[in-house]
């Protein structure tokens, strides 16, 4: 039996918030590294199956996806959440496992792990923000780190050798990419590597295509605002509510959550920012396999 320990810290740039997380991992190396994801059967499991998302595969299914070279997953963070008046709760689930899908497909040779839909919200000893309107399911800055190393264990253990957090909620970004620092620096002499694809996250792409389409800046918003809500109509447009898409306020609330002109909105344009986030993402990964695979 080989005891591996490694302590994980990490400290948030700005914050007061220190994450020292103590990871000991008992693994009898000897069995596992003599084939334990190499079982061979006499079923072909994986021809027939187009899925990238693991949660739809048995365990036999997903070990030969793994044998014929499907070791690069990406771990899809959402986050749940108020959305004004207009969106649904689970605007950043349902647009990241899409995106995690597309991206998979782009890449090649990919899978998709189960989405995590709670991620960091604010401070619950003094909410505010997202966590004053209810809906909004937030979970600490440690929880969420600890959440993602110990699906990423798991998923070293499953065989996988390159992990890739996607995250479509800001809030996740920074930590996610502490946590795949912090993980390369501790998993070198595994063969393990982690990324957090934040190319995915860059403002930019959203902008050009609201600039294109010349909308005034200042009806852009942010929280709910033309951006999110083109998006969200372009993966899941029942769960946007159009008639709604100019209420700005709501009776016992500051207001409702949400800024922007949400009625400017389109699908056109939230399936051209898709296209252009899906696309940085599977470039920033693609270069990452690149440059880590001698």
């Amino acid at each position: 039996m080989f005891n591996f320990i490694y302590t994980f810290s990490v400290r948030r740039r700005g914050s007061n918030i220190g994450l020292n997380l103590l990871i000991i991992l008992f693994l009898n190396f000897s069995a596992y590294s003599q084939g334990s994801h190499s079982t061979s059967t006499n079923i072909n499991y994986s021809e027939k199956l187009k899925t990238v998302y693991i949660e739809e595969l048995t365990w036999p299914e997903l070990n030969a996806k793994i044998n014929k070279g499907f070791t690069t997953v990406i771990v899809p963070t959402g986050g749940t959440e108020q959305g004004g008046p207009y969106l649904a709760l689970g605007k950043h689930n349902f647009i990241i496992k899409k995106t995690g899908q597309q991206i998979a497909f782009n890449v090649g040779h990919v899978l998709v792990a189960p989405l995590i839909a709670y991620v960091p919200e604010g401070e619950f000893a003094q909410p505010s923000g997202n966590l004053l309107y209810p809906g909004t399911l937030g979970v600490s800055n440690e929880t969420f780190s600890k959440v993602l190393i110990d699906i990423s264990v798991s998923l070293y253990l499953s065989g996988f050798k390159c992990i890739a957090f996607l995250g479509d909620h800001s809030q996740s970004i920074e930590i996610q990419s502490l946590v795949a620092k912090s993980l390369n620096e501790q998993w070198k002499s595994i063969g393990v590597r982690v990324i957090n694809l934040d190319s995915y996250n860059d403002v930019t792409l959203e902008d050009s295509v609201l600039i294109k389409a010349k909308i005034d800046p200042k009806d852009w918003g942010q929280h709910a605002g033309i951006a999110d809500t083109s998006e969200l109509i372009a993966v899941r447009p029942n769960a946007v509510r159009r008639q709604l898409l100019n209420q700005k306020s709501l009776s016992g609330f500051k207001d409702g959550g949400a800024s922007g002109r949400a009625e400017l909105s389109t699908s056109s344009m939230g399936s051209k920012m898709l296209e252009l986030r899906q696309a940085a993402a599977a470039e920033q990964l693609k270069s990452f396999l690149l440059e880590t695979s001698h």
